[in-house]
């Protein structure tokens, strides 16, 4: 005799060991008839044979004596009833008895409500589905079960338990009434859990490899002819398997035939149909009363069979009365001007500090990436003044004239030799700005869209606030699922994504869009605050390299701690913070104003230049630098009437303000990202 055992995603064949028999569904090894089951081990039975003179009680679970017949077998009329109220084997031995008024007697053994005696009756039980609407509907099939599923689970029958199982899930695992299948469940967990006893989370329920990237080694290809092989694995309510339907023998057509019916399959196609469908549907014996899981099958490189399970989302389930599966389950985030460790998912690629170093660092090179090149600003400002000489257009003439020779007898005034300086300035600053955005960065290179590139390829996203509320963030996600690869895999990768192998880099399912303008709840601010204050906390005395460990580990504990909450964040994972993706409306365009409220819900505006994020840096606010540094020539020019000495001094201010700055923003950007400065270059 052999039984089915599952091993990964594999299917062997084993010998029942000792007296056990396979199941029906051959899923499993259970006690024979005389048999009564001690415990389990994962899919096998310990069985112990019954004395003579006893027999097995019908949960399979005790031994029991009769004491009107030596076979426990009851009239139709009749129960056997061996337990006493509290649970207890009746020591006295069993006995048939007849069903109370109003209930009769099944063939199961139990004793259910007439409904022809019993219409009036009220249940204890809660057998409303709620639905995502909010509305709720009543089921009757809930309504006839859910009773005797508590009664016999509570027994310890394990079909029962997975009826009352299945009941919950039809109930989208609402636990929040105690007398609905879900909180009936909890109660009973609370006693007897069978679950926690044969269930190995390894061998059975090893969910590790749905998150690797190789786990379906199969190659599919963008063909007319490639289509998914979809196979469901069948059961009936009460959790009995019934085997294997092919996706050709299923009609889950159920807005109607397709002119192909492979047509949802083919690979690489978006398959979408909606319509109303009536209740009659239903009724088809094959899918009534059924339970389906769906799992790709498919051959490995070495020809092997293999199935992998498909996911399937319930948007109707609710976590304290939130729809937590209406949102995009999307990957994920960074810091306050700052970068961080946000992996697609830290089970499956463990992370790797010196990815988030060395896009700190690109970071910290940003702060000083400027538009212009003070150096040849101030060049080319001498060269036209004073060469080309520019600075004759200051001479009070009646005619808008520049003479080639200084005049000996015509003079200027500060107006108009400011006026020179202000306009020669600009026009030379607006050159380069062009230059740079137009030529440079398009043709040549341009950091801030390579910045994004690399994000993606060490896969690390970037979160960076400028104000409390408000910021940038850029979706790092790497399309292959890991940052770490070698110098051959990775230009695989590459290959990948430039042959359009590879899913979407983007935040949002369907697109390539990773940069957004942030407004943050409040109670955001609040959590992040929280857990920056890990690294305030005094240090209890210690000094020297003793007060440098402690702090350290307080660093490593709130960069873990941060990590793990801008993750959730970005996932849609935290119930009471959350945030909607949406374009910039026009108003708040023209205006530059934000005039929406986001002090309960975020929003993610999305940035289709993708340079939004700069204005962290000098170059998102060269304006400001420029206009000072114009102001400041003149001012000085004005005061010693030579542009020589003007730019000098501004060259020489300009860079010890820009020097400032490179510390105190390297500052700013180790504290609010929690790493260690000694590894910033």
């Amino acid at each position: 005799m052999i039984f089915q055992k599952k091993t990964g995603h594999v299917f062997t064949c084993q010998q029942c060991p000792n007296s056990t028999i396979p199941s029906k569904d051959r899923l499993e090894c259970i006690c024979s008839a005389d048999q009564k089951l001690i415990s389990k081990q994962l899919f096998i039975s310990i069985c112990e044979s019954c004395p003579q003179g006893s027999f097995v009680s019908p949960d399979k679970l005790e031994c029991i004596k009769c004491t009107k017949n030596e076979t426990c077998q009851c009239s139709d009329q009749n129960i056997l009833v061996y337990r006493e109220q509290s649970g207890k084997i009746i020591e006295n031995g069993a006995l048939c008895e007849s069903c109370s008024k109003g209930f009769r007697a099944t063939d199961q053994g139990f004793c259910e409500k007439s409904d022809e005696e019993c219409e009036n009756c009220t249940s204890q039980s809660y057998s409303r589905i709620k639905l995502q609407n909010g509305d709720d509907m009543r089921s009757t099939f809930i309504s006839k079960n859910l009773e005797i599923a508590t009664k016999k689970c509570a027994e310890r029958d394990m079909k029962y338990c997975e009826l009352l199982v299945n009941l919950c899930v039809l109930q989208n695992f609402d636990s929040s009434s105690p007398i609905n299948s879900c909180g009936i469940l909890e109660n009973i967990k609370r006693s007897y859990n069978p679950w926690q006893t044969f269930w190995d989370p390894v061998d059975f329920i090893d969910d590790s490899e749905l998150d690797k990237d190789n786990v379906i080694d199969h190659q599919y290809i963008f063909d007319e002819n490639s289509y998914i092989d979809i196979v469901f694995a069948k059961y009936d309510v009460d959790g009995t398997f019934e085997g294997y339907v092919d996706n050709s023998n299923l009609n889950l057509h159920f807005c109607g035939p397709d002119m192909f019916p492979k047509s949802a399959y083919l690979f690489g196609r978006r398959y979408s149909k909606s319509c109303q469908i009536r209740k009659e549907l239903f009724n088809d014996i094959q899918i009534q009363r059924k339970f389906f899981e769906a799992f790709i099958r498919f051959e490995d490189e070495t020809g092997r069979i293999k199935m992998y399970p498909i996911h399937v989302l319930n948007s109707a389930i609710r976590v304290n009365d939130q729809l937590v599966n209406t949102n995009d389950r999307n990957r994920w985030t960074g810091d306050q001007s700052a970068s961080r460790d946000l992996t697609k998912s830290s089970e499956t690629e463990s992370v790797v500090v010196w990815r988030t170093y060395l896009i700190a660092n690109e970071w910290n090179e940003l702060q000083q990436y400027r538009k212009t090149s003070l150096s040849l600003q101030m060049i080319l400002i001498i060269v036209i003044h004073e060469y080309f000489q520019y600075k004759n257009y200051a001479l009070i003439e009646p005619s808008f004239e520049k003479y080639n020779e200084e005049s000996s007898y015509t003079q200027s005034s500060i107006l108009t030799r400011f006026s020179v300086v202000v306009f020669m300035y600009l026009f030379v600053a607006a050159c380069q700005m062009l230059g740079k955005v137009i030529i440079v960065e398009r043709m040549l290179t341009d950091p801030f869209h390579n910045f994004i590139d690399l994000c993606s390829v060490s896969n690390i996203s970037v979160l960076s606030l400028t104000h409390r509320l408000y910021g940038y963030y850029i979706h790092g996600r790497s399309v292959h699922g890991k940052g770490d690869a070698g110098m051959s895999e990775m230009n695989a990768f590459l290959q990948r994504e430039r042959d359009n192998l590879c899913g979407y880099r983007g935040l949002e399912p369907s697109s390539e869009l990773q940069t957004f303008t942030l407004n943050l709840p409040i109670h955001f601010r609040e959590n992040y605050d929280e857990i920056c204050r890990i690294t305030k906390q005094p240090t209890s005395g210690a000094i020297g390299h003793d007060a440098m460990t402690l702090k350290m580990n307080q660093t490593v504990e709130a960069h873990d701690k941060m990590n793990n909450f801008l993750k959730k964040f970005v996932d849609h994972s935290i119930s009471d913070l959350d945030y909607v993706v949406r374009d910039r409306p026009l108003l708040e365009a023209v205006l530059d104003a934000e005039m929406t409220d986001t002090s309960q819900i975020g929003t993610f505006t999305r940035d289709p230049s993708e340079i939004a994020y700069s204005t962290c840096f000098v170059y998102g606010n060269e304006w400001c630098w420029t206009s000072f540094e114009c102001l400041l020539t003149c001012v000085i020019f004005i005061w010693s009437d030579s542009i020589i000495l003007a730019a000098f001094i501004v060259f020489i201010t300009s860079k010890f303000l820009r020097l400032i700055f490179s510390y105190l923003s390297t500052a700013h950007l180790v504290k609010t990202s929690l790493i260690d400065q000694r590894f910033l270059v």
